[in-house]
């Protein structure tokens, strides 16, 4: 089923863009720890 598929893939790509904004988020948290 594509739309299965396309919806699977939208949730996927919120996904990794979450990730890739908390990883930024704990690197900016560790930065601002050593100072």
């Amino acid at each position: 089923n594509i739309a299965l598929w396309m919806k699977y893939e939208a949730l996927w790509m919120k996904y990794e863009a979450l990730r890739d904004q908390y990883e930024a988020l704990r690197i900016q948290h560790q930065t601002l720890s050593m100072k």
